[in-house]
């Protein structure tokens, strides 16, 4: 994807500038902005689908660690302990990510002026020029608040696998443990 980024006025220079002679220029772009305001609606979801299913399996996991807790408890050491507490934290900031991931943003939609534009009743070529010139306002408008949530789902990500590095090191440690535990038991029989 482009980096480079139009401004409002490139985009109605460029709107514009051809002829009304053209207009299956002004329905391919129609057509195309059209395509591309459900893309960017349809991205959001995503987002806050993705934003979703990262809190629930945060809290998940954090339910599960818990409520095995007691059983384990006993065979662990101070090392094992402190592992699976920052595990438990990380899943938790994770989880506390990516709920902030799915908080609202404010994003530009299509307005009565949008449809109703007194100025453009005069052609629909002309109507369908300016409303052209607000998808690409909403689209940029999605694009903005996707790159947001993405970034808070991003460290969401990342706080998990750092969780998911204090638990496995939790784990390694209780096996070896029990594994030396238990070929002593075996040995002194």
């Amino acid at each position: 994807m482009s980096t480079t980024s139009l401004k409002l006025e490139e985009v109605q220079h460029r709107v514009s500038s051809y002829s009304n002679k053209e207009s299956e220029i002004t329905d391919e772009l129609y057509s195309f902005g059209e395509f591309l305001v459900r893309d960017s609606a349809e991205r959001i979801s995503q987002c806050d689908t993705k934003a979703f299913a990262l809190a629930a399996y945060s809290g998940g996991i954090i339910t599960v660690i818990l409520s095995t807790s007691a059983l384990v408890k006993d065979s662990m050491d101070h090392f094992s302990h402190s592992m699976i507490f920052f595990g438990i934290l990380g899943l938790a900031i994770s989880a506390g990510l990516a709920i902030r991931a799915v908080r609202p943003l404010p994003l530009d939609w299509f307005s009565d002026n949008d449809w109703l534009r007194d100025e453009c009743f005069g052609s629909s070529d002309q109507l369908r020029r300016y409303r052209i010139v607000t998808m690409w306002k909403i689209i940029k408008s999605h694009q903005m608040a996707s790159q947001s949530k993405l970034s808070w789902i991003s460290r969401s990500q990342k706080a998990m696998v750092y969780s998911f590095v204090f638990l496995l090191a939790a784990l390694l440690e209780g096996s070896a443990r029990s594994a030396t535990l238990q070929s002593l038991r075996v040995w002194i029989r």
